[in-house]
């Protein structure tokens, strides 16, 4: 209740024409949301079905937000004060009321899930044997807030029995949410982060163009056009944090004779990204960027300008995006091969910033190869097998080079895992993580979130 609290006066300082509303779940759904009018309950069948629960929850709307936080904080605090728990929790339909609600506030607004039990009630139950229906109904529910303008983050309380973020993680991945596990008494930190990372653009459809000799690389197929010199995708919403990382190398000899290119003779390269938005006044934009980048075949000379930080984020959400789709060889494989290209180029550099960056980025890396670690062991003991064996592993080599930075190449290598400064001894050990914090780590680092702080909004 502190937590709460504290952010509820808060925002009634900084922002106090914001309009808040609060949604519980236990064995019922009770919308209040600014608590002035009269709750509305959600329970029995209703919790079953999606669309009394969204037709109800938006019908509420008019009658229960229409109060700012100014005149609502304190209302809100006496219904926190007198909530408890009541057995059993129906947090999907809990979900879907909460974004029912916020769909009809506007593009921008937010729906932050604090629980610390499994859904295990109406929509969305997690507690049995059907998780694809369970996993349908989360990205039904994402989908639906997408459209809308709404962002879901997600906080789990470190309990004994888990939230499976390895299903709720999708929720904030979609919707450029955040994915939290945390301590009680970090709740308020938690609270204020998310409530500081506002959506600025929604509907966001980002289009990115190469020169024809170059081609993206590590990107679904569906997303190229061009021969790979085109990336097109469907991002949904956006915050001032958002981050968007690509690759690109050169086309195969074939491909550039094919197209009649002389790239030897290119000293500089064109690039221009095409942003596709709806702001939050409602209104249709595109911003395009153009930009030339200069070339050379030296491949230190590439590298003296390169971003650590940048790098280290690209790294960050190919190893555990990797990991949370379940292949956990390559994963680590990818921790450690790009962990060890970017020591390499940041070691060329002295500076305190870089020195800074490196030291960050190693930290993630640890903490994402640890969790795979931690994954992997607890796959093999719920399989009831073997102890695990020491495997061979994938060690980084050389980059690309070909005049540009390339992906850390991935050789197999009968290196002892031991003699890796980032090799985590969790396989030889009992389990530290639970599978909940496993996963938070894992969407952590996946998500196309900038650490950096983002800037003062003009």
């Amino acid at each position: 209740l502190a937590a709460i609290e504290g952010q509820l006066l808060e925002l009634r300082k900084s922002n106090p024409k914001k309009r808040i509303g609060l949604v519980t779940f236990n064995k019922e759904v009770i919308l209040y949301g600014d608590g002035f009018g009269s709750e509305i309950v959600i329970a029995g069948d209703k919790l079953n079905n999606f669309d009394t629960i969204i037709n109800e929850s938006q019908e509420a709307f008019n009658v229960l937000m229409r109060h700012p936080v100014e005149e609502s904080a304190d209302r809100l605090l006496a219904r926190f004060a007198a909530t408890s728990e009541k057995g059993s929790t129906a947090l999907g339909p809990g979900l879907l009321a909460a974004v029912g609600l916020a769909s009809k506030s506007g593009p921008g607004s937010q729906v932050i899930i604090c629980t610390d039990g499994i859904a295990n009630t109406g929509l969305g139950a997690l507690d049995g044997a059907g998780d694809s229906t369970a996993k349908n109904f989360y990205e039904t529910v994402a989908t639906k807030a997408n459209q809308s303008g709404v962002s879901i983050s997600v906080i789990t309380i470190k309990c004994e029995e888990g939230a499976r973020i390895d299903i709720l993680g999708k929720l904030a991945e979609m919707t450029s949410g955040v994915v939290t596990r945390v301590n009680p008494a970090s709740l308020s930190n938690d609270f204020e982060s998310i409530l500081q990372d506002e959506i600025v653009g929604t509907k966001v459809e980002v289009t990115l163009h190469l020169h024809r000799g170059l081609k993206f690389r590590n990107e679904d197929e569906i997303f190229l056009l061009n021969g790979g010199s085109t990336y097109r995708k469907a991002i949904g919403n956006v915050t001032q944090a958002t981050e968007l990382t690509f690759e690109y190398e050169l086309k195969s000899p074939e491909e550039i004779a094919q197209q009649g290119i002389n790239i030897e003779s290119a000293k500089e390269i064109p690039m221009q990204a095409q942003i596709n938005f709806t702001s939050l006044k409602g209104d249709r934009v595109l911003r395009v960027i153009t930009q030339f980048q200069q070339t050379t075949k030296e491949q230190h000379l590439a590298e003296q300008d390169a971003d650590i930080r940048l790098l280290g984020a690209r790294a960050n959400y190919l190893s555990s995006n990797t990991a949370i789709h379940g292949r956990l060889d390559e994963a680590r494989g990818k921790a450690m091969a790009w962990n060890g290209y970017i020591n390499s180029v940041g070691s060329r550099k002295q500076d305190k910033d870089t020195l800074q960056e490196l030291a960050e980025h190693e930290s993630q890396a640890r903490k994402i190869i640890m969790s795979i670690d931690q994954l992997e062991l607890r796959n093999a003991k719920k399989k009831a097998g073997p102890a695990l064996q020491k495997k061979s592993i994938l060690k980084a080599a050389p980059p690309l080079a070909r005049g540009f930075i390339g992906e850390p190449i991935l050789e197999e290598s009968k290196m002892d895992v031991s003699t890796s400064k980032l090799r985590a001894s969790s396989r030889e050990r009992e389990l530290v993580f639970s599978e909940d914090e496993i996963q938070a780590n894992l969407y952590d680092q996946a998500a196309k979130k900038s650490k950096k702080k983002p800037a003062p909004k003009k």
